[in-house]
């Protein structure tokens, strides 16, 4: 995953935390942002901000089919 948009000394403290834990920076960055844009996740949010259960659910299936799965659930990466 390209992460141009984070400033160079914010790449360098992601990657330096990464390395310490043994981990690859880019595939743990994409892994939290699949946590935190799971339509579950999103769904449970929107619960607890107070929205109905029904149009929190309509909204997330929405979501899951037209926005995360062509883009981050996309092909079991």
């Amino acid at each position: 995953m390209d992460v141009h948009f984070l400033s160079a000394k914010s790449r360098i403290l992601i990657d330096n935390a990464m390395s310490t834990m043994g981990q690859n920076s880019n595939s743990n960055f994409l892994d939290r942002i699949r946590h935190l844009f799971n339509p579950l996740h999103v769904y449970c949010r929107l619960i607890s901000l107070g929205m109905p259960s029904r149009m929190a659910m309509g909204i997330c299936k929405t979501y899951e089919i037209c926005l995360y799965k062509p883009t981050l659930g996309g092909d079991g990466q």
